[in-house]
């Protein structure tokens, strides 16, 4: 586990890598809620594909989990 913790802590531009992972995730959670609300409300963003919703929402699941994986590794 103290692998996963270097990575976990890795310093980039003054804060560790996990920090910048949870932002991301958050990121990533907003503009796919935020996508799919404009696509139903907004005749001009309808012609924007379904399956960018779910591809927005397996990459965000994805990040969470590398994300979740790190942090816990840090109690182990």
């Amino acid at each position: 586990m103290s692998a996963l913790q270097d990575v976990a802590y890795l310093d980039l531009f003054g804060r560790p890598l996990i920090f910048y992972l949870g932002l991301l995730t958050y990121v990533l959670l907003v503009v796919t809620v935020v996508l799919q609300m404009l696509r139903l409300r907004a005749r001009s963003l309808r012609r924007i594909p379904r399956g960018l919703h779910h591809l927005l929402g397996l990459v965000t699941l994805g990040v969470a989990t590398v994300h979740g994986i790190l942090s816990i590794s840090v109690y182990f």
